[in-house]
């Protein structure tokens, strides 16, 4: 229902007696909200998992199937399971829509007033007297919500009284914020109880972001916030197969953690982790919500993802949009003018004269190729900084060739460094030094080193949030590039992928190697062929920057 305003600014009321203060981008407490479809998305942040006994009975109206939101999305829901966490229960009459949804008085509720800041907003909440979903639950939240810039606004959740991780500024360094502005293109309204808040385009009313669909889940390994969208013209949201680019949202569940899986098109979470979208509005004016989250996710409709930092770009255009959410993340490089040319790649030319044999046939037919790739099989025995002298003999004498008709070579190098051997019995300095150094990967007792298993048979894995890798690997760069000239990386590995799961001893059984919620990601365990959850990085455990290991690997690379 519509809140009580006052048009000549003065403070208004709510029902419930409470007052604040109305400035010009109008902040309104309201009593009540409308619900509709959503998206929903959620993380797998930290915890010890409690129980809570205390509940709130659930309020189940009657409403359209495809406004429910799942208040079971680990599956396998039935009513006494969906019952005991105070959720409703009503088979749908057609596939999609869940049997298990959230009632209308889940969540958290606004603890005394909306409290004007030099940035924006804050407001304190606490907890509704319901059942817990996966224990720990936080029981007082803080809101914070940031006027950044008049096409941005930043809305963060946290808990008051315990440090969680985020992305460090190490990872990406986005705009501090300053005081609010005074002419956004947004208006801001909330709801009393449950809480939740809602941001419309101030030019049209259009409905940008609004919490009120799935009501607020806050506790320690589990976040779930939904937003209603504009429309359904959503983009964005990877790293997935798609059929198409405006993403399926009928009762899809998108997976967003970095895998090395094949891409075979089954909405499984692949390479990259892009937690970011843009909604194209029914009057063709866009916006996008970046989600500056590195765990685990799922995002479906009305569907989930896990983050309390919500920054909104509000474009108008698309164009505008993607500027927006670059000046937050960085804008793109310029890639060197050859790298736009023709470039041949494929794994295993054999030898040197195989390879020599491909680089003449197109010369011959005048095809103007500009870059050849050395895959792993140049190397020895997969080997980073190696190449097989006997089966690419003359490899740099051929890639000065490619240099002297202005053509380019590039190699792959992957993390993974093995702890044998050379094949004439040397030791291989990569790992000698690495081991020395201390870079690599810890396991859970932050002393051991994590070993699981690659290309090169066993292996270690860097640890690229540590600035002593930096070091490490630039220096093996650069000598590899004195025997090998190469001109440029191709990074490759990095989700981090292993052919094993967890390490070569196994993952302890931990609330980070089996959280009680588990996103539909690829396999059935968080450390499917990957590394153990709670695996010891300078940035932190595994769990919260394994999607970050190959952005960190560019950093290193690029440095």
């Amino acid at each position: 229902m519509p809140a009580n305003e006052s048009s000549s600014g003065m403070p208004a009321e709510d029902p419930s007696g409470e007052k604040f203060s109305r400035p010009r981008w109008r902040v309104v407490l309201i009593a009540a909200c409308a619900v509709v479809a959503a998206l929903l998305v959620i993380i797998v942040p930290t915890a010890v998992v409690l129980t809570r006994t205390d509940r709130l009975h659930p309020v189940c109206p009657a409403m359209d199937e495809r406004e429910r939101v799942d208040c079971h999305p680990e599956g396998k829901a039935t009513r006494h399971r969906c019952e005991a966490r105070g959720c409703c229960w009503s088979p749908p009459a057609a596939q999609g829509p869940p049997s298990c949804f959230y009632p209308t008085n889940h969540g958290y509720e606004l603890d005394g007033e909306v409290v004007k800041t030099a940035t924006g907003y804050r407001a304190r909440l606490r907890r509704l007297k319901t059942p817990t979903m996966y224990g720990d639950d936080v029981e007082t939240v803080e809101v914070l919500v940031e006027m950044q810039e008049e096409h941005r606004i930043h809305v963060k959740i946290l808990d008051p009284s315990s440090a969680r991780y985020e992305v460090p500024e190490a990872a990406l360094r986005v705009p501090r914020p300053g005081e609010a502005v005074d002419n956004p293109m947004y208006d801001v309204t909330f709801t009393h109880r449950p809480f939740s808040i809602k941001v419309t385009r101030e030019s049209t009313g259009t409905t940008i972001f609004d919490t009120s669909v799935g009501k607020l889940t806050f506790s320690a390994q589990f976040l779930s916030v939904s937003s209603r969208l504009a429309s359904p013209n959503l983009y964005g949201l990877g790293e997935h197969v798609h059929r198409r680019y405006r993403h399926d949202l009928n009762w899809k569940t998108w997976p967003i953690f970095a895998s090395g899986a094949n891409p075979f098109g089954n909405y499984e979470n692949l390479y990259g982790h892009h937690p970011f979208y843009m909604c194209l509005e029914d009057d063709g004016k866009a916006n996008g919500v970046f989600l500056l989250n590195s765990n685990a996710m799922g995002t479906s409709s009305p569907s989930r993802c896990v983050d309390g930092k919500c920054r909104v770009c509000l474009g108008p255009s698309p164009e505008n949009v993607v500027q927006q959410y670059t000046e937050l993340i960085g804008r793109p490089v310029m890639p060197a003018y050859w790298g736009l040319g023709f470039q041949l790649c494929r794994w295993n030319y054999t030898n040197t004269a195989g390879l020599r044999e491909v680089i003449e046939r197109n010369r011959a037919t005048g095809i103007p190729y500009d870059v050849q790739y050395g895959d792993i099989d140049y190397m020895e025995d997969r080997k980073d900084f190696t190449y097989d002298a006997d089966l690419y003999q003359g490899l740099p004498d051929l890639v000065q060739n490619l240099h002297d008709h202005g053509q380019k070579y590039i190699i792959i190098l992957d993390p993974a460094i093995t702890n044998s051997d050379r094949r004439d019995g040397s030791p291989y300095q990569p790992y000698e030094e690495g081991l020395r150094d201390g870079v690599f990967v810890k396991a859970a007792d932050g002393e051991t080193n994590l070993i699981g298993e690659v290309w090169p048979g066993t292996t270690l894995f860097p640890d690229y949030t540590n600035p002593s890798t930096t070091e490490w690997w630039n220096k093996h760069c650069q000598q590899f590039h004195n025997v090998i000239p190469f001109d440029g990386l191709w990074i490759d590995m990095n989700e981090p992928k292993s052919f094993m799961n967890g390490s070569n001893n196994g993952c302890e059984s931990n609330r980070w190697n089996y959280p009680p919620y588990k996103p539909a990601i690829v396999g059935s365990i968080m450390y499917d062929l990957t590394l153990c959850m709670d695996a010891q990085q300078s940035w932190g455990k595994h769990y919260d920057v394994h999607s970050l290991y190959g952005h960190s690997m560019a950093i290193a690379t690029r440095s």
